[in-house]
Formats: structure tokens, C-alpha cells, sequence
């Protein structure tokens, strides 16, 4: 009889009694105890059981837990009895700030700036407090450490808790726990990240990182009344940006070989998984929709929520592209360039690009920083590292290693996808896009100027707040066309074709269907002319049809054999464009569909 499924479960101790679905991952704990890293960090997405693994190693190792070794009974740490000894053995302090978020927090109140992620953290800690109140009734705390406790765990204003004793808290209660019990605590803190991702998004990152630094630092740094930390999150900031100061710190990113399998499903154990829930015959389907995570050199890794929501639902959807906001990418992919938008194009377009990735994320430039969107979706999930070059041609070391990347899964491109129409939907003028993709593939040239001067008006400074350039937008359509027109066109942009480079290329899979090369011309508003902007914008058309012509920029086509090649001009000047048409190569008959 299959197990009972409890999606989002993330308390071990209940799993396990109430004998829900469970994926045996417990030789972590074995692996990490045996590590010589005082303190470790790991780095996973979203929803991939970081948090059901912190929870597993306070189960294991808490004194609160003493006695409860049938918890592990017929897993696989079960097997080693000297580690089985180490159960319920030290104190142990678990942290998370998993829901330290801008959202609505667990006391119905959104965080809207520093002071209130402050708070929140201070909260949390006051939560911890509470699950020792052993410290009030030991004779080895002095009545000023009790009543310092007593402040912390009581909080209610800055004045009775300052950030200054936060930031010594995790410390101060480790010495405590360890005079009480003789035994250096564990330290666990979940979701690490949070705070200083919602701080970026939310504008206030320069102040938090400097708390936050301190926070670390204070509490990992001494090693006096601390066995061993564990942290986890979703990014690996900088160590120069949070933990200068902590000695004996490792952390494990997404390319990492340590831990590889420890997060996330084998696809031996999805197999099984579907076995026991009598979907055998959906290996394959499972496999296009929710495989393709990496981590280290171990491939075909599975996202744990989306499997364990298909087994509960049997339907194929987007679970874990659902959990989350896309916002913070979008706005990098928006805002990253034309480099950046021609990279995601490609990616869209299922090819893979090759990119340096720095996996040390600093948020305060990450919207600066070369390279540092991939950087981001790499260790979010959104990407994966198909391959890591270390040496070039010669055998020689490369300064940094090059990552070959693609996008992971279907379920995350449909994300993709989904973000891209939410460009166009969130300022109202999809109805505009789908009248320009209708043009366009009707070849009307009037429908053409009416949906694009109305997506131009509605979009332009959404695509490129920063710089206000028409060939931002001009991307951000080109991305909506790769993902509108996929299947039907192979589309490339910024090619070398005849004598020169074109903007954009659409060849048709079917060569029945016709082909376009579209060149597209930005006046320059700060120019002084005489000239009327009609005549500015009809001027820069004509340039550009004869570029095409000049550059033949349609040879390839031609010399391919398709029968109908049109030419299309596009003039920008400022958010009023122009459509303009030459002369079509090849000639329409019954065979050239459009």
C-alpha cells in the first residue's frame, strides 16, 4: 500500500509518524558530521527539502529528540551505530528565516523597509528563546544573564532588545546552552538568504547587509561554545560580504560534487516513487516535464515538490514555477542590456549559451555586474550547467571556468514563457502584440504600424527603464516573437548573412511559408533638425530597406531556396515607429503560404 502523501510536510518527526511519503536522504547527516567544516553552508532552489533536511538533523542530533532513535529506524544512518550513538546528544539551536519576507509574515503584517525585517529577525530570535526555558531555572546562569535572556525572549521594542544584542544573540545563547549541558550546541540556520533578497527587491540592501555582517560574523565566528553550524539557502553570498570574519567556513553551491545527491530526487528514486503509486507508464512524461536539474557532475536530478505534487494531483503543471515570484528575474532580463536580452532570447529558443558565472552573488551590484543574472538563475534552478570548462584548447587553467548553460526543465520554461506574456499583459497591450504576430504573419503592413506604434506606446519604458532605448523594446518583442513563433520559425538575431550583420532573421521551418529579414533604425531625438518626424522616420526606413539590399542580408535564404523573402524596414524616434516593406525576393504563388 502506497504511503500517504503530505505535500509541504517539513517536520521530519511527523513524516515519519505519521508514515508519510519519504525519500530517505539521512546519509547526509553522516556525510556532513564527518566533514572537517566548523561551519558549512549549502545552496539549493526553492522547495528542493532543505528545510525537511534541517529539520531531519535536529531530529537526529538534539537532546529534545533524546531517546528517539526509532525515528531513524530502517533508514540509512540507522546502519551506523556509532553514529547512531551521537541521537539526541547535544543541544541544538534551529533557526530559520524562511518567511522573513515582504508578504504578509505569520503575524498578518508586510515587512515594508528595514526596521520591519529588523524586527522580524529580532522575533524570530525571541521565538527561539522561548523553546529554553531551562536557562531561567539553572543555577549556572548568573541573574544578569537571566535577565538579558528574559529581555530577548520577552522582546517587544529596540529599546529592550537592541540590534546590537541580536547580533550577539545566537552567541549568548550557545554559552548558555553549553555551561547547562557540558556540550558545545549545533547550530542550525534554514533560508540564511532571505532577508538580504527581500532587502535588495524592497531598496534597502546597503543597510541590511551591514547588520547582517555582524549577525554572521558575532555568531559563527568563535568556535568556543560552537560544535558545528549548518546553513542553508538559495544564493551563496560573497563570504567577503557576510562571513570575513568565521574561520573553518565551506560552502556547497549547485556545482558542487559534495552533497550532490543529498537534495532533490535521483531519477532512480522518482521511478520508484511512481512505481508505488501505480504510474509506472508516466516515467517518460515525468522525466520531459520534471528532470534536468545538476548538481556537481550528478544529472538527471528532480525537483521534490513538483514530484510530490504529481503524485498527489496526477496532472502535469507548473508546481514548483508556481511557489514563487519571477519578479526580481524579469526585472534583470528587463533591465540587463541588449547582451543579456539577446542571451535569453537564445535560451529561449532551447540553445545553450556559454557564460564566466561568478557563483559568489554581491546584491548590491547585481544589477551592475557582467554575468551575474546567470549567476543568479544558475543557483535559483532556473538554469543549469550542462558542462564547466577549467582548461582552454591548450590544457591550460582558465582564470575562471566557463559554464555552458540551458534552461533546466520544460516546467521552467514554461515559466519563462509566462513571464514574457506577463511583459505585455501587465501594461494592457497583449491585444496589440497578438494584432502585430497576426501582421506580421498576414504581411500587413498597415496592420503592422497600427500594433506596433500602440505596443511601442504602452511598453517602451517598461523594457528598459534604465536607458530608454528603442532597441530595448525592440528586444523584448523579438524574445515575445521567439517564444510566439518557435515552432514554426527558427528566429536569430545580430547574424552574420551576405556583407554585413542583420537584426533579425525569421527562416521557416516549412520552406512553403515565407521568410523575413527585418532591419530596424533608431533616430536620435537630441539632434537638432528641420526636418518633420514623418519624413525623420520615412528617411530612416528607406535606410534601412537599403541597407538589406546593399548588405543582401537575404543571400542565405536565397541560396537555401525559399521562395519568398520579405524585406522589412522599422524606423524608431522616440515611442513613434514606421513599417516600411521593399520589395519582395521570389516571387507568391499557390505553393508559398503566409
Amino acid at each position: 500500500m502506497a504511503r500517504k502523501l503530505s505535500v509541504g510536510n517539513q517536520d521530519f518527526d511527523n513524516v515519519i509518524e505519521n508514515d508519510n511519503f519519504y525519500i530517505d536522504k539521512t546519509k547526509f547527516i553522516e556525510e556532513w558530521w564527518s566533514s572537517n567544516d566548523r561551519v558549512t553552508l549549502i545552496t539549493r532552489p526553492r522547495r528542493f527539502g532543505k528545510t525537511l533536511m534541517m529539520s531531519t538533523v535536529n531530529c537526529f542530533f538534539s537532546d529534545r529528540y533524546a531517546g528517539r532513535k526509532d525515528l531513524f529506524d530502517g533508514l540509512c544512518i540507522s546502519q551506523n551505530r556509532k553514529m547512531m550513538d551521537l541521537q539526541g546528544a547535544y543541544p541544538v539551536v534551529f533557526l530559520s528565516f524562511s518567511d522573513c519576507k515582504n508578504e504578509e509574515n505569520v503575524i498578518g503584517k508586510p515587512l515594508k523597509g528595514y526596521s520591519d525585517m529588523v524586527k522580524e529577525i529580532k522575533r524570530k530570535i525571541s521565538q527561539l528563546y522561548k523553546q529554553f526555558p531551562e536557562i531561567l531555572e539553572s543555577d549556572e546562569v548568573s541573574e544578569e544573564e537571566k535577565n538579558k535572556f528574559l529581555r530577548i525572549r520577552e522582546f517587544k521594542d529596540e529599546e529592550q532588545f537592541t540590534t546590537g544584542m541580536m547580533n550577539h544573540s545566537i552567541q549568548f545563547l550557545c554559552e548558555l546552552l553549553c555551561r547547562i549541558s557540558g556540550k558545545k550546541p549545533i547550530v542550525i540556520l534554514d533560508e540564511y538568504d532571505t532577508p538580504l533578497q527581500e532587502a535588495y527587491s524592497s531598496g534597502y540592501w546597503k543597510l541590511l547587509i551591514q547588520t547582517m555582517r555582524s549577525f554572521f560574523n558575532k555568531s559563527f565566528k568563535t568556535t568556543r561554545f560552537l560544535e558545528k553550524a549548518l546553513i542553508t539557502g538559495i544564493t551563496r553570498v560573497s563570504k567577503e560580504s557576510l562571513f570575513s570574519d568565521v574561520i573553518n567556513f565551506n560552502s556547497y553551491s549547485v556545482t558542487s560534487e559534495q552533497y550532490a545527491d543529498c537534495f532533490g530526487f535521483t531519477e532512480k528514486e522518482v521511478f520508484n516513487a511512481l512505481d508505488e503509486y501505480g504510474m509506472p507508464d508516466q516515467k517518460q512524461k515525468v522525466k520531459n516535464w520534471y528532470d534536468g536539474f545538476v548538481f556537481g557532475s550528478r544529472k538527471e536530478i528532480y525537483n521534490p515538490f513538483s514530484i510530490a505534487s504529481f503524485l498527489h494531483e496526477k496532472l502535469f503543471k507548473t508546481y514548483w514555477a508556481d511557489t514563487a515570484s519571477y519578479a526580481l528575474v524579469s526585472e534583470l532580463i528587463r533591465n540587463g542590456g541588449f547582451e543579456a536580452r539577446d542571451d535569453f532570447l537564445q535560451l529561449m529558443k532551447g540553445e545553450k549559451i556559454k557564460r564566466v558565472i561568478n557563483e559568489n552573488i554581491v546584491y548590491g551590484t547585481l544589477g551592475n555586474q557582467a554575468g551575474a543574472i546567470w549567476s543568479l538563475l544558475l543557483c535559483s534552478g532556473y538554469l543549469k550547467a550542462d558542462e564547466v570548462q577549467w582548461d582552454d584548447e591548450n590544457g591550460e587553467s582558465l582564470d575562471k571556468p566557463v559554464y555552458t548553460l540551458s534552461i533546466t526543465n520544460r516546467e521552467t520554461r514554461i515559466m519563462f514563457k509566462d513571464m514574457v506574456s506577463d511583459w505585455f499583459t501587465d501594461r494592457g497591450d497583449t491585444t496589440a502584440y497578438n494584432l502585430f504576430i497576426a501582421a506580421l504573419l498576414n504581411y500587413d503592413i498597415p496592420g503592422l504600424n497600427v500594433s506596433l506604434n500602440t505596443m511601442s506606446l504602452q511598453s517602451f519604458s517598461y523594457f528598459d527603464t534604465a536607458n530608454k532605448t528603442p532597441e530595448a523594446f525592440w528586444q523584448g518583442v523579438l524574445i515575445g516573437l521567439a517564444i510566439s513563433l518557435g515552432g514554426k520559425y527558427r528566429i536569430t538575431s545580430n547574424r552574420t548573412a551576405g556583407y554585413g550583420i542583420y537584426d533579425l532573421q525569421l527562416k521557416p521551418r516549412d520552406k512553403s511559408m515565407q521568410a523575413f529579414v527585418i532591419e530596424v533604425k533608431s533616430i536620435d531625438t537630441t539632434k537638432k533638425t528641420r526636418l518633420k518626424e514623418e519624413t525623420q522616420l520615412k528617411r530612416a526606413v528607406k535606410e534601412a530597406l537599403k541597407q538589406i539590399e546593399d548588405k543582401k542580408y537575404y543571400a542565405e535564404l536565397v541560396a537555401e531556396g525559399y521562395p519568398l523573402i520579405r524585406k522589412l524596414g522599422i524606423a524608431f524616434r522616440g515611442q513613434k515607429c514606421l513599417v516600411g516593406d521593399a520589395e519582395s525576393t521570389g516571387r507568391t504563388n499557390r505553393n508559398v503560404h503566409r
